[in-house]
């Protein structure tokens, strides 16, 4: 199995399928690169599809703790670096999202262009207290009752009926995996060693003009260079449309490409179509 052995100390799992024009596909929280699986099939042809599990997460290491989302695009530079590779198609996922656009903000020479895939926007995805307030450590964070905690807590006790019960109600919306499938996939979330940490660092993640009650926004709010694609499932339960809508808008000054009949994993519930828009993208850059 493929290893990178990384300048930070961490050892990087990936899978490669194909031949031809880079692609990495980058995985969200509480999953890993396994949870493409049904997406394998409808790649492009030409395309060699890379597909990292990230510092914490799957079969990669967890020896440093992960304090922002800069780090894990420091991790997939060095991957691209290792690999020799570039320029490259990215395709971030939910929390994959924010790695992708920190890694084009700070290395566009080696992105081609970039597909956010119901992305976490750039405002960041900032939870707070019942209070209202906002958590000031990851260790606090790690109590935050409504996500962070159920998900640690499943992680603690291992359980991974509870698991696959979290990802059957939030993220597979129409397309079920079987309950071989669910099993496995449930196993593989239940692995991740960073998800307090990983939050953490997406509640501290903006990139917008504006607070998002963790970072202030930025005076001159970055756009992207190179082609980008926004995607937003009409039965997304977890990425709102105004939050795609504005990630859009700044990156790339469009709307999002939207996908009806679909939840929070296109690549399960329509990944004939996701294939589709992400074939366009690539066709701008070839």
């Amino acid at each position: 199995m493929p290893y990178a052995l990384l300048p930070q100390g961490e050892s990087l799992y990936y899978q490669v399928i194909g031949q031809g024009a880079p692609l990495i596909l980058v995985h969200g929280n509480l999953c890993a690169g396994a949870h493409f699986a049904p997406f394998l099939p409808y790649l492009p042809k030409g395309i060699a599809c890379y597909i990292p599990d990230l510092r914490g997460a799957g079969k990669s290491s967890y020896h440093t703790p992960l304090h922002s989302i800069d780090d894990l695009s420091e991790d997939l530079y060095a991957l691209l670096r290792h690999l020799g590779l570039g320029p490259v198609i990215l395709v971030g996922w939910s929390a994959g999202g924010p790695v992708c656009m920190s890694l084009a903000l700070k290395h566009p020479d080696l992105v081609r262009a970039i597909c956010l895939v119901e992305s976490v926007g750039v405002a960041g995805c900032p939870l707070f207290t019942p209070q209202g307030g906002s958590y000031r450590s990851a260790k606090e964070m790690a109590q935050e009752p409504t996500q962070v905690a159920p998900a640690l807590s499943l992680i603690r006790t291992q359980d991974s009926e509870g698991m696959a019960a979290l990802w059957q109600r939030a993220i597979f919306v129409h397309q079920k995996p079987s309950p071989a499938q669910a099993r496995q996939l449930a196993h593989v979330s239940l692995q991740q060693r960073s998800v307090a940490d990983l939050y953490w660092a997406l509640a501290r993640f903006n990139l917008s003009a504006f607070s998002n009650g963790y970072t202030p926004g930025l005076l001159q709010p970055p756009s992207l260079s190179m082609p980008v694609l926004v995607t937003w499932a009409e039965d997304d339960g977890i990425i709102s449309y105004e939050e795609a809508r504005q990630t859009a808008q700044q990156l790339s000054h469009r709307d999002p490409i939207i996908l009806p009949h679909c939840g929070h994993a296109p690549f399960w519930d329509c990944p004939d179509r996701l294939a589709v828009h992400l074939q366009s993208l690539i066709g701008l850059v070839s």
